[in-house]
């Protein structure tokens, strides 16, 4: 059967392209992913046999891995190569069942590739295609917020909606860990999202957290988040401008640092 085979020849780890070769034409041995420009690449837990799908597709009911917004491209692999369809687990060590296509196609395909961030103990070097550096930025559209590790990922949140001269923000859902956010000198803010759920982001950062408003950007006071390693970091945020900004508990908008607070002078300064 096509699925032996491809176990055969593809699912066990190879150290060359010569043992690829019953794949058929085209097949080689990946040993490391094929890299952003002017970054590393990231070297597979053992190499394996596969071929390649510009097209997308890929015989057998195999799944074509990679391509725009998908978690390989976010890991620093601009390679479409085929690989095993999977729903739970995978043959080869090191690797787990992830949608390895478009994850904002309407159902991703799922497919066995590398294990990354927080369900690896031993995770590869994170060494994609560069951090979100725009975080914090000013903006207009979300195409000045765009930069690796995949432009879909660039929202500008503008004026009309409450973001003094726009704010650019990175959406961290789908991104890798939180260091991916914290090297490159933005912090990981979550918002309530209207299921119940959060929803994280990638902020740039402000020099005093909890300390009111930011001098160098009208309309915006700098929060305090605290980061995974128990420290704290300050994320701008706009302040709020009257008491129709303040639901809740926290019903009174201190004008002089821009915080939400309630009578007895308790402000939510915090993310």
């Amino acid at each position: 059967h096509w699925r032996r085979r491809w176990h055969r020849s593809g699912g066990t780890p190879c150290t060359n392209t010569s043992q690829c070769t019953s794949l058929g034409s085209g097949a080689y041995c990946k040993l490391t992913t094929t890299p952003w420009a002017g970054f590393a690449a990231t070297p597979y837990p053992q190499g394996f046999c596969t071929l390649p799908c510009p097209t997308g597709t890929c015989a057998g009911g195999y799944v074509c891995a990679g391509g725009i917004s998908t978690y390989p491209y976010l890991f620093n692999e601009v390679d479409r190569f085929c690989t095993t369809p999977c729903t739970t687990t995978c043959p080869l060590a090191n690797n787990i069942c992830i949608p390895v296509t478009d994850l904002f196609g309407s159902a991703p395909q799922r497919g066995c590739w590398m294990a990354v961030g927080t369900t690896n103990p031993n995770p590869p070097p994170f060494t994609g295609g560069g951090y979100p550096n725009k975080a914090g930025q000013r903006c207009t559209t979300d195409t000045q917020c765009a930069n690796p590790p995949d432009p879909v990922l660039a929202i500008c949140a503008t004026a009309a909606q409450g973001f003094p001269e726009g704010l650019c923000l990175a959406s961290s859902d789908l991104a890798p860990p939180d260091f991916w956010c914290y090297q490159g000198g933005g912090v990981e803010i979550g918002l309530p999202r209207s299921d119940g759920g959060v929803a994280w982001y990638c902020n740039g950062t402000c020099a005093n957290p909890g300390g009111g408003r930011i001098t160098t950007r009208s309309g915006y006071s700098c929060f305090n988040v605290t980061r995974p390693d128990g420290g704290t970091t300050g994320a701008p945020w706009p302040s709020c401008t009257s008491a129709m900004d303040c639901g809740g508990s926290v019903p009174l908008c201190d004008n002089t640092t821009g915080y939400c607070c309630n009578d007895a002078g308790q402000c939510a300064n915090s993310f």
